[in-house]
């Protein structure tokens, strides 16, 4: 999984995180419309990319721990795919899954719409199936939470290594702006 791929996806579990355990409130000056928060993960995104082509051009001692946390990360991923892919509970679904990927493949190859509805909806029900069953599992919880920590960790030493270099100073300040506001609108 490319590395923009886990940012988007930290991106989103920060987000239904944060949706699951917001407070309602009729302030209406901490409260955003939803768009304005699109807009905003948007330009957070945007500026992180930014600011990790000034890290990668950039050659420090930081650089080399960024990659080392990565790493980390990336193992992380791979612990959490193979606890999934061993798991008993979760086999048999995996399995069934892959099956209707491919039915949806074919049916998308031969432009049976039928097909691929019927296969679409199959591949959702199926997906919340083995989201629902991983929620219950310590073990995948704990490679989870690893994931997040490992997360954290690296959104912590990119913004470090970030700090250090003249031309990225000014990206890590409207990050932590940005930042801010949306933890703003979570509390």
């Amino acid at each position: 999984m490319n590395r923009f791929a886990l940012l988007v996806i930290s991106m989103i579990l920060v987000s239904c995180k944060s949706d699951e355990t917001g407070t309602a409130s009729d302030d209406s000056e901490a409260r955003i419309s939803g768009e304005d928060h699109a807009k905003l993960i948007h330009q957070k995104l945007e500026l992180e990319k930014d600011l990790g082509l000034i890290i990668a051009d950039h050659n420090s001692d930081g650089v080399a721990e960024i990659e080392a946390t990565k790493d980390r990360l990336n193992e992380a991923y791979l612990n959490l795919r193979k606890i999934q892919g061993e798991h008993p509970l979760l086999k048999p679904l995996t399995v069934k899954l892959s099956d209707w990927n491919f039915h949806l493949r074919r049916a998308r190859k031969d432009g049976d719409t039928e097909s691929e509805k019927a296969a679409s909806s199959e591949i959702l029900k199926i997906n919340q199936q083995l989201r629902d069953l991983c929620k219950e599992q310590p073990e995948i919880i704990e490679a989870q939470k690893q994931i997040d920590l490992i997360n954290e960790e690296l959104h912590h030493v990119r913004r470090e290594v970030a700090r250090q270099i003249p031309e990225a100073k000014h990206l890590v300040e409207a990050l932590d702006t940005i930042d801010k506001k949306l933890i703003e609108v979570t509390k």
